[in-house]
């Protein structure tokens, strides 16, 4: 099967968001082909050539991320991500939160 390739450019790096040596999320203004400038956050990871790959993330156009700001601007967001963050369990790899509270 033939894969695809995707044509972007980071125009500019804003920020490493995380880093664990194998895979990085990062924010960047990035142009994918011809389409409009946005904001993409998203995983990297490296491979065994040291060459950085693209994993699943998330494209903002300048509307979109200034409807998030305005959202995460008051700082109840991460008042409510906070509320609802418990221990990791016993032998769970992953905590995405409990939505039963």
């Amino acid at each position: 099967m033939a894969q695809n390739k995707i044509v972007f450019e980071i125009l500019k790096p804003v920020a490493t968001l995380s880093d664990t040596g194998i895979s990085m999320k990062e924010a960047n203004i990035i142009r994918f082909a011809d389409l409009p400038v946005c904001l993409d956050i998203r995983r990297w990871t490296v491979n065994g050539n040291g060459e950085k790959r693209m994993q699943r993330g998330v494209t903002l156009n300048p509307d979109e991320l200034a409807a998030l700001m305005d959202v995460l601007a008051d700082g109840s967001v991460l008042r409510q991500l906070e509320e609802y963050r418990t221990p990791p369990m016993k032998g769970v790899t992953k905590n995405y939160g409990r939505h039963d509270r």
